[in-house]
């Protein structure tokens, strides 16, 4: 569990690739929010490469409470190649 000064809680969840998808059933507590300090309920999902550090601020998308959310997401991979020079200088 990390905690972010901006989200509060961040759970980290690793999941790998399943046919059939992954779903999700968040008890967000909403009645530990404490009014006027909270800007608002909800989540924050950052979906991330397992080598980058997540940063919910910057990325990712929020999730409104009581509601039904559907994402779609969809790896893609860039791998640039330098081929050596055959000039001779």
């Amino acid at each position: 569990m990390h905690i972010n000064e901006c989200y509060g809680s961040l759970a980290v969840i690793n999941v790998y690739p399943h046919p059939l998808g992954l779903s999700l059933y968040v008890n967000i507590e909403q009645y530990n929010y404490v009014p006027f300090m909270t800007e608002a309920s909800g989540l924050r999902v950052v979906i991330h490469d397992i080598n980058e550090m997540p940063f919910p601020s910057d990325s990712g998308f929020s999730v409104a409470p009581n509601t039904l959310t559907r994402v779609s997401v969809r790896r893609v991979s860039n791998v640039f190649v330098i081929f050596p020079s055959n000039r001779q200088e």
